[in-house]
Formats: C-alpha cells, sequence, structure tokens
C-alpha cells in the first residue's frame, strides 16, 4: 500500500539546487501553471514570468526520482494577472499520488510559513531556519516547527455492513467514514470512540489500522481505522452529520476519489483493494 518514494532531506544551501531543481508556484491552494514542464511543473528559470508576483523565498520540498521540488508562494491574483492556468491540487491526486503527497508537503510549508511570521512567545518577527525546516523569533530564539494536525477516520463495521455518512457543511453527495481531530490529552483508541459517539450517537469496540495519509487543507495527519460496532442506533449530530446509514458491500452511494484515504478504506472493506 505505502510507496516511499521521496526524499525529505534537509538542504542547509537550497539555492545551490535551484538551477536544476523542479518547481512548483501555488497561489493559495492552487498550483499555477507557468509552462517550463509540462502540467503543473516548472523550471527555475520560469520564476521570471512572475518575478514582481513573488512572496517570500522558494521552500524545498524534497527530492523525487533524482531531482530536487521546490515550492514557491505567488501573491493573489497572480494567474489572472498573467493570463495563466491554475490547477486545484485536489485534482492531482487522482493521477499520480506520490507527486500528490509531494506538493502537498509544499503547500503545508508554505502555509506555515505564512502563519509563523511572528513568534507565538514574545511577539517579536520569525525567521527562517539556516539549519532545519523551522521559523526562528529573532528576538527569544524560539524555534517553530511545521504544524500538523493529527485525525482520526474511522469505517465502523457490523458484520457485512459499514457505517457511511454525508457532512452536512460540504453540500454534496458523497458518504465517508468518519472523521475528526484528536483533542490534546486523547489517545487514538479515544477519539474514534468519542468521535462516532458523538457524531452519530453509535458506541464502538476494538480499533485496527489500517493506513494514514497526509492531508494538505491544511495540514491534517488522517489515521485510518476500522472499529467494531458496539451498541447503538444512528441519531445523527445535525450540526455536522446530514445523513448517515448502514451500508452492504455492493451497495454503496457515492464514496470518495480512491486516492483518498476514506476511498481506500472503504474500497479495501469491500475487497475492491487489498490493504
Amino acid at each position: 500500500m505505502h510507496r516511499h518514494s521521496f526524499s525529505l532531506e534537509y538542504l542547509a544551501d537550497g539555492e545551490i539546487h535551484h538551477p536544476d531543481g523542479i518547481f512548483v508556484f501555488f497561489e493559495g491552494n492552487d498550483l499555477v501553471e507557468i509552462g517550463g514542464v509540462p502540467g503543473v511543473l516548472s523550471k527555475r528559470s520560469d520564476l521570471q514570468h512572475v518575478q514582481s508576483n513573488l512572496l517570500n523565498s522558494p521552500i524545498h520540498i524534497g527530492g523525487y526520482d533524482d531531482r530536487h521540488y521546490f515550492a514557491q508562494e505567488l501573491q493573489s491574483g497572480t494567474a489572472e494577472e498573467n493570463g495563466l492556468a491554475s490547477t486545484s491540487l485536489r485534482s492531482l491526486g487522482g493521477e499520480d499520488e506520490i507527486l500528490f503527497a509531494l506538493l502537498s508537503r509544499g503547500l503545508q510549508l508554505i502555509n506555515w510559513r505564512r502563519n509563523h511570521k511572528h513568534c507565538g512567545r514574545c511577539g517579536a518577527e520569525t525567521a527562517v531556519s539556516t539549519t532545519e525546516h523551522a521559523m526562528k523569533c529573532t528576538q527569544c530564539a524560539v524555534s517553530f516547527y511545521p504544524k500538523i494536525m493529527p485525525c482520526i477516520m474511522a469505517l465502523v463495521i457490523r458484520g457485512n455492513e459499514c457505517l457511511l455518512a454525508r457532512h452536512a457543511k460540504r453540500g454534496t453527495g458523497i458518504y465517508t467514514a468518519l472523521a475528526g481531530f484528536i483533542e490534546a490529552g486523547e489517545s487514538v483508541e479515544h477519539a474514534i470512540y468519542r468521535e462516532v459517539l458523538e457524531e452519530v450517537g453509535i458506541k464502538t469496540g476494538k480499533v485496527s489500522y489500517f493506513s494514514s495519509q497526509a492531508w494538505p487543507f491544511p495540514s491534517q495527519l488522517m489515521l485510518g481505522f476500522y472499529a467494531e460496532y458496539l451498541e447503538g442506533e444512528i441519531i445523527p449530530q445535525q450540526s455536522e452529520i446530514a445523513d448517515a446509514q448502514w451500508f452492504s458491500v455492493g451497495e454503496y452511494p457515492d464514496i470518495p476519489a480512491p486516492f483518498t484515504l476514506s476511498g481506500k478504506l472503504i474500497r479495501s472493506f469491500t475487497g475492491e483493494e487489498s490493504s
């Protein structure tokens, strides 16, 4: 299931690798296509086309296929101003999962740098560390590392049925596994029990780990599990869940795309994908 095919080594002198590197340009959560390489990938020389629209310096994302990748943030409105096409990062997931994971890291690092311009302890400005991926306070020297928010995703199982829910706030007809953030002081197991009980009124028992996925909207680490049904009737939490039902194998509604953790979790239960 896992393909660990890109390196996360830290480059102390990233500029040395810029000329031979691959660049990706982000405007918000979208990728801007500049044209040096087919699709959303670009060359270092393409920086000249958007020189006046650059925000901060390029960030080294990692290495893949013996090439170094860098993410560059652009000002809002860059694509429209320069007549450039933009692509949703989500749309890449179904085409190339490794590239999606690599570029997802780039978006997370950009968001982290954007959100940590000032120290959370003393309020002074921070600067990019020259020795590690960190934003360091220029006054009290405390370091701030990329923020990762752990979340659980649980597919509740009852015999040959699984529980799927449609979220109230997303406005789509897609049914998915239940998910939620892990609270401070919680174990993964407790977070699963609490989230399922809160969202659909079901009590769960034994859980088994399935897989994980980094999700950059904005910076979640999704941890996927199967959870055993214990007792209770479905009572959707109205503010969160529009509908929740038990579905038998072969009778599923619209479910998430195969590259998503939820899509993999559901398809593996049905036997469509090996776990």
